[in-house]
């Protein structure tokens, strides 16, 4: 080949990479863009809830006794005033017909002007042994309540052993959680029958506590009776003692009684101090009750709540009364309630995570929204949404589209092809956006990758918008 075509050749191939070099050099780069447009930007998080109630109405017994009718049942609406125990009032009514029947006598006795001496020491004695009756029948009680406390001892002793053995499950199953071996609902159900053993031992001893002040009530009853039987003995024993003394000393003394019997016999019913619906119901007819044993449990619908565990760490951003967003997962369509913080407890409480990380977490309570207590039952979950910060109706880009500079942070917009920094300041920031203000506006193009080293200013752009 001649030596001039070879410089021909050169030549061409040069023009070639030199033609190609200036057009890819000015040729408009491709970049990922977004349209701004005013929006609201927020921080929140995501906590599990459950629908419980804060309060209970317990009811429980008195005096003790049996039971002869029931009228509620689990699960039964109750309102304010209904019947829902009767305890057996037949010695109480029976004492009573025979004190009245005393009374009458006495009444009869002194409507004469006076008293014959001897029939007046009879008349003593008659009521002083009818005391001494009374007397032996309240010794009696006394002996049978105290002969429950060897086997309330025996139940207290069973009851914190129960106690001590589900502790020690408790731990097993905290164990073989840490292993992997068993479930947290595993851990939970072993926790909740400690409890239920604790209540247990607390029952017990509620009734064992309350038979001596059982005892100590009627022995003060025998010792005013007994002071009774001294002064009706030293009236009729003072032969000038008139009639009418002896008459007043006994009638006082039986009149007292009948008003401590009639006050027994009204709180033998049992009536619901407010309206909510029966959860529990501990006794049936025909079974003996002691003083201070719980007979049923009644909570109100209306007051129900939503109870969630938040991290100590998120506590610091929320107060009562700020708004939350609850949400019924359901397989259909979610559904979801606008609620706010009804309480934040002041005690952290120790858990651990799904991930098997000890965590402190602080007890939250949401009202229950109104239109949602026909839609969501207790023990329900829930998601409950709660927003720490909000900017609404703002201009906001991804986190990587501000690149920083000397002066501060800037984006790229795009205008006529070309790409143009524009200083901004930063807003609010989430996870992956940040709001800006600046010299922008609504429908700005601007490019989502700012720290690209391929961009200049007026470098020509062709953009993809997301």
């Amino acid at each position: 080949m001649k030596k001039w075509v070879k410089w021909v050749l050169l030549g061409v191939v040069v023009a070639v990479i030199g033609t190609m070099t200036v057009m890819s050099m000015t040729a408009p780069l491709s970049v990922e863009a977004t349209v701004l447009e005013r929006q609201t930007l927020e921080n929140s998080f995501t906590e599990k809830g459950t629908v419980i109630v804060p309060e209970t109405q317990d009811i429980y017994s008195k005096n003790g006794g049996k039971l002869t009718a029931v009228h509620i049942k689990e699960e039964q609406p109750v309102s304010a005033g209904d019947l829902l125990f009767d305890f057996d009032v037949s010695d109480l009514e029976n004492a009573n017909t025979q004190m009245q029947s005393e009374l009458k006598v006495l009444t009869s006795e002194n409507a004469g002007t006076r008293v014959d001496i001897t029939q007046a020491e009879k008349e003593s004695e008659r009521a002083d042994n009818a005391t001494r009756a009374q007397i032996m029948t309240l010794e009696s009680q006394i002996s049978s309540i105290e002969s429950t406390l060897p086997a309330l001892q025996a139940g207290l002793s069973q009851a914190e052993s129960v106690v001590i053995t589900h502790q020690r499950q408790v731990d097993d199953a905290r164990r073989m959680y840490e292993l992997g071996e068993t479930s947290m609902q595993s851990v939970k159900d072993a926790e909740a029958a400690v409890n239920q053993a604790a209540k247990d031992v607390d029952r017990i001893r509620a009734q064992m506590d309350a038979v001596p002040v059982q005892v100590q009530a009627i022995r003060r009853q025998i010792s005013d009776l007994q002071k009774g039987i001294g002064i009706t003995s030293g009236l009729t024993g003072q032969r000038s003692a008139s009639a009418r003394e002896v008459y007043e000393a006994r009638r006082d003394a039986l009149m007292v009684k009948i008003e401590e019997n009639n006050e027994k016999i009204e709180q033998a019913k049992i009536y619901a101090s407010r309206a909510g619906t029966v959860s529990a119901v501990n006794f049936k007819a025909g079974q003996v009750a002691q003083p201070g044993d719980k007979l049923a449990e009644i909570f109100d619908h209306s007051e129900r709540v939503i109870e969630c565990h938040v991290l100590v760490e998120d506590i610091g951003e929320m107060a009562v009364g700020d708004p939350v967003k609850v949400t019924l997962k359901q397989r259909s369509a979610d559904i979801t309630f606008d609620s706010k913080i009804r309480k934040i407890a002041n005690i952290a409480e120790e858990s651990t995570s799904t991930l098997g990380l000890n965590e402190r977490r602080v007890k939250v309570e949401i009202d229950a929204p109104g239109e949602a207590l026909d839609t969501i039952g207790l023990g329900w979950p829930l998601d409950v949404k709660f927003v720490t910060s909000r900017a609404e109706n703002c201009l906001s880009v991804p986190k990587t589209a501000v690149f920083q500079t000397e002066r501060g942070f800037a984006v790229w917009r795009i205008t006529d092809g070309k790409a143009t920094a524009v200083e901004v300041k930063k807003g609010l920031e989430t996870a992956t956006s940040v709001e800006l203000t600046g010299d922008l506006k609504p429908d700005d193009v601007v490019i989502t990758d700012g720290a690209d080293d391929k961009l200049s200013e007026g470098k020509g752009v062709a953009p993809i918008i997301d």
